[in-house]
């Protein structure tokens, strides 16, 4: 990995050999961030879904309802890591926290492999970024009138 791609607290982090996981914000910034027991409360609240993708990675999310806007980074490393296509792979919303998880289902850090794996996952081609931006564009629409009907409603 890039050193130059991260701040201080998280260069520390990779030279200090912690177990650490990715946050991806709602505004599309990825950060690392050490694994501690309250990780997934910390950076997605709760409650807490996953979804688990090939070689063990584990997206953490809150419920969709909680931010309008799909997060577009994480939705990508999820389609790349998942394996799906871009008309299934769920659109997620509001933070993301990646991580592994062992047999029993303990939250782990990335392991080089995991992290290589985000790294060097394919971009989409332009067939699936053109069904991935209809699908933003449809939730976004259907968000904004579910909001204009319950304010409607509140009259």
């Amino acid at each position: 990995m890039n050193d130059d791609l991260f701040d201080p607290y998280e260069q520390a982090l990779m030279w200090s050999d912690s177990d650490v996981g990715i946050i991806v914000t709602a505004d599309e910034q990825m950060h690392l961030v050490a694994i501690t027991h309250r990780v997934v409360t910390d950076c997605v609240g709760t409650p807490a879904d996953t979804f688990t993708a090939r070689a063990g990675l584990v997206f953490w999310f809150g419920p969709a309802d909680s931010s309008p806007a799909v997060n577009r980074m994480a939705t990508l490393n999820l389609l790349a890591a998942a394996a799906m296509s871009a008309r299934v792979v769920p659109l997620l919303h509001g933070p993301v926290l990646i991580t592994g998880v062992d047999r029993a289902g303990k939250l782990l850090g990335l392991s080089k492999a995991q992290l290589k794996l985000l790294e060097s996952g394919s971009s989409p081609n332009w067939w699936a970024r053109t069904v991935l931006q209809a699908r933003v564009h449809c939730s976004l629409q259907r968000r904004r009138r579910a909001v204009g009907c319950q304010v409607r409603g509140a009259v």
